[in-house]
Formats: structure tokens, sequence, C-alpha cells
């Protein structure tokens, strides 16, 4: 992946770019607090102790990137983020965030554009968030709650092994 700035021109005045390690906090931070707001049928401490693990995990094992300000006064104030991972075979997003005043701004489009997507390909979703049912109607989303396992990915992968990334539903 390029870490060159993509632009939203006639949205906003944003840049994409990978994560920092400074990004780390606010990203880990909103991640927690959105799953637990869009799940509270998950008991907080679970989430907060016991998902930690697995949240660390796939930031590590996969791609984060944010939509941020253009200028070097506002490139640390992130607008939005997408954790997601592109294999062989499939387009998997563990988690996406936007802050509300920049929802319906097409950023999540926009990060969506560095794992190359293309709009009707399979994308897998490990966690359902607002944003993931959202766009379902628009987009080929499919919720895969395995993927949040250790080896999810690769066992998922051997499961459809010749079928070259065609998702039965």
């Amino acid at each position: 992946m390029e870490d060159s700035a993509y632009q939203v021109v006639e949205q906003l005045p944003v840049r994409i770019r990978k994560a920092y390690e400074a990004d780390a906090p606010f990203i880990y931070k909103s991640w927690v607090q959105s799953y637990q707001g869009q799940n509270k049928d998950i008991p907080k401490k679970a989430i907060s102790r016991m998902h930690k693990t697995v949240i660390k995990r796939l930031l590590a094992e996969s791609t984060t990137v944010v939509a941020c300000g253009d200028s070097a006064d506002t490139e640390n104030d992130i607008y939005s983020w997408l954790t997601a991972r592109r294999t062989q075979k499939f387009l998997v997003v563990h988690f996406c965030y936007t802050k509300a005043p920049f929802r319906k701004w097409g950023l999540l489009n926009s990060l969506l554009k560095v794992f190359e997507y293309k709009q009707g390909e399979a994308v897998l979703a490990s966690h359902k968030s607002y944003i993931i049912k959202e766009l379902k109607p628009k987009h080929n989303i499919m919720y895969v709650p395995h993927l949040q396992m250790h080896n999810g990915l690769v066992d998922l992968e051997n499961l459809y092994e010749t079928q070259n990334g065609d998702i039965d539903v």
C-alpha cells in the first residue's frame, strides 16, 4: 500500500494515510467504545478486558488507514479509520469508525479504495457495526465472526480454497 495522500477533493480537504503509531490509542479506544455501544447484549467488561486481545491481534495482522486533515496542523485530526486486510481471495474488514460530524461524506468509501475495493465484490466483516449494517444494502458485505478467531482467516480461506473468492450466502 502506498502512503501517498488520496484526496476526497469534492467533499473535504482530507488525506488518506496509513495509521501512525501515535494514532493507536484513538483507534483502539474508539473501536472498544463503538463496539460496546453497538452490542449492549455483551457485558462491557467482556469487551473491554477480554476482547482487547482480539482487537490487538487484528490490528497487528491487518492494515489500518485513516482519513485525517490534509495540513500539518490537522494531520493528527482523525475523522475516520478502517482496519482491513486484502488477501488473494477476500477483502476482510475488521472494523471501521467515523466521527459523527463526518458521516455521510464518503470517507469509508475513500478508505476502502486503499484496499483496491471494487463495488460488488464480497467483503467479509469480522465485527458487526452500524457502518457495516448501513453499507450492506449497497455492498456485498457478509458477517463472518469466525474471522475474529486466531487463524480464522486461514481456516476460511482453506474452506473456500477451490472457489476463488466466491462465497455462498
